[in-house]
């Protein structure tokens, strides 16, 4: 690689973004220290036909240009370099965490260039099989539990629990209560055991009863004198 100032009109925006949002007020502030102290990491860059492709710094892109800059300090890269793909994972993994649903999107856009091998795919990312498996079986689940999770109204691991029931009904009305009550991982999986032992209700019937209220703990009846009970 060669350090070099680029003029930020030839940079161009990254074609494989990972993160699905990105935070207006942190831009806002990343924008307003580069106005006062300017970018203090380079940018990695790829040089393409006609300009340079960004694969590590697209907020500092999109940062620079919201503090109009001219030019930002830019490390090019040389096909003899890094693999591109395993800088933007650095960059996109490691600098600012992403969500598990932007996490399950990249994964799965990364997953054709793996031969759609998934163990391939944790040797790129560096993550185990449960985790990379997690984040692609969100995607091809309920797609109301992956907007809960995208909304963060649940919690990965709750959305993971309620995709396992198998009936709908069941799955959307536990959502329903998972968002209501905040219910725990270990919760939704005992809601998830009862559906599977529950027998098809009868025409008419409810297809399944409220979950019961946490029950509170009182501090008595815990322990019991054997001579006078």
């Amino acid at each position: 690689m060669h350090l070099a100032k680029i003029a930020i009109n030839e940079l161009r925006e990254p074609r494989l973004v990972a993160r699905a949002t990105l935070d207006e007020a942190g831009l806002d502030e990343l924008a307003e220290s580069i106005r006062r102290v300017g970018v203090i990491n380079p940018l990695v860059v790829m040089e393409v036909d006609g300009g340079y492709e960004v694969v590590a710094g697209h907020r500092r892109l999109l940062a620079g240009r919201r503090a109009g800059l001219v030019a930002l300090p830019c490390l090019v890269r040389s096909s003899r370099d890094a693999n591109p793909t395993a800088l933007k994972l650095h960059e996109n993994l490691y600098r600012q965490e992403l969500t598990p649903v932007e996490e399950a999107a990249f994964f799965a856009e990364l997953l054709p260039g793996c031969d759609n091998d998934t163990d391939k795919l944790c040797q790129l990312v560096k993550q185990s099989r449960n985790y990379v498996e997690g984040r692609l079986l969100l995607l091809s689940g309920d797609p109301e539990v992956l907007a809960a999770v995208a909304q963060r109204e649940i919690s990965l691991g709750v959305g993971e629990e309620l995709n396992k029931i198998q009936r709908e009904s069941d799955r959307h009305w536990y959502l329903k209560w998972a968002r209501e009550t905040g219910a725990t991982r270990a919760t939704v999986r005992q809601w998830r055991f009862n559906s599977e032992a529950q027998v098809e209700p009868a025409p008419g019937a409810p297809a399944i009863a409220d979950p019961p209220a946490p029950t509170t703990f009182t501090g008595r009846d815990v322990f019991v004198c054997l001579l006078c009970k």
